[in-house]
């Protein structure tokens, strides 16, 4: 089976987590928010 670059980066932080940790609990360290904290909840760079 061949993994992307994701997929072997949430393997990663999971095999390296000292505790028990969700997948979900990586989303945002692996992708990062791309806008600053202060925009608008509102403003089109939020959406997915």
């Amino acid at each position: 089976m061949t993994l992307n670059a994701d997929e072997y980066e949430l393997l990663r932080l999971i095999a390296q987590s000292p505790e028990p940790v969700a997948a979900s609990d990586f989303f945002h360290t692996i992708h990062p928010a791309n806008f600053e904290r202060s925009v608008a909840e509102e403003d089109p760079r939020r959406v997915a």
